[in-house]
């Protein structure tokens, strides 16, 4: 199945106009009209409302809607690493990757990425090691994967796609002064220093600050030092996707379905 993402300036004007072009694609949310629906989606789970089981051109997929403004505040905050988590990995831009507003943050959230992976990864490890650690952050603390999703999802997302893992986040890599790419064996070194941590987690966006810091009682500069840092920084994403993973499939039970 294919995955869409919309992303729209005015939620409630797309939802009207998309209501009278493609009302079989809503559940029943459609008797109660554009501003409820884009009343559940901005007020529960990730900001994202999804239309499922589509048929198009005789495949099916799915599409999920969220507001510009949302996805900004997501990119920049993780505080669901719902919407931030799926453009961790590869995805296909159709249009706006270049919008002046969303490319930095698109690029931060990458850059994010790496330097809590780094943080969860040893002294020594490969590149298709971090690739997996990346693939895995959104998936932690997802009770989907106990209950139903393939144990295997993570590796199978990144072994077929190891080149475009590459080509998004190895430039980013290659400016990270405490990491040292060996070019032929595709071995990478990092400087596990409590400095190089400090600096990973100044960089960390503010919501997993906050759940590290709150979960392991130590600010930032002792965190740095903790031999656990490692846990605290794979703790505090779960805690986040634990959340929304479970807020968000509440809302999918009110928006999935035809009616």
């Amino acid at each position: 199945m294919i995955d869409f993402i919309f992303v729209v300036e005015d939620p409630i004007q797309w939802h009207t106009d998309n209501l009278a072009r493609h009302p079989n694609h809503y559940s029943f949310l459609k008797y109660l009209g554009a501003e409820f629906i884009c009343t559940v989606q901005e007020s529960f789970g990730a900001k994202v409302y999804y239309n499922t089981l589509v048929k198009q051109n005789e495949r099916l997929i799915k599409y999920g809607v969220i507001s510009v403004r949302s996805l900004c505040h997501e990119l920049h905050s993780w505080d669901n690493l719902y919407i931030s988590g799926r453009l961790q990995k590869p995805v296909l831009f159709i249009k706006g990757r270049n919008n002046p507003i969303v490319a930095p943050l698109l690029l931060s959230n990458l850059t994010n990425t790496l330097s809590v992976s780094l943080l969860m990864l040893p002294e020594n490890f490969t590149e298709e090691s971090l690739y997996l650690t990346i693939a895995g952050l959104s998936y932690l603390g997802d009770f989907r994967m106990t209950i139903g999703e393939n144990r295997n999802k993570v590796y199978n997302i990144v072994k077929p796609n190891l080149s475009h893992f590459h080509k998004l986040y190895y430039p980013i890599l290659q400016t990270f002064e405490s990491v040292q790419i060996n070019p032929n064996s595709c071995k990478i070194q990092q400087d596990h220093s409590p400095k190089t941590k400090l600096e990973y987690l100044n960089k960390l966006p503010q919501r997993l600050k906050a759940e590290m810091t709150s979960n392991s009682g130590l600010n930032l500069h002792q965190l740095a030092k903790n031999q656990k840092c490692e846990d605290f920084a794979r703790n505090g994403i779960a805690a986040i996707v634990s959340r929304s993973s479970k807020s968000q499939s509440l809302k999918g039970i009110l928006s999935a379905g035809k009616y």
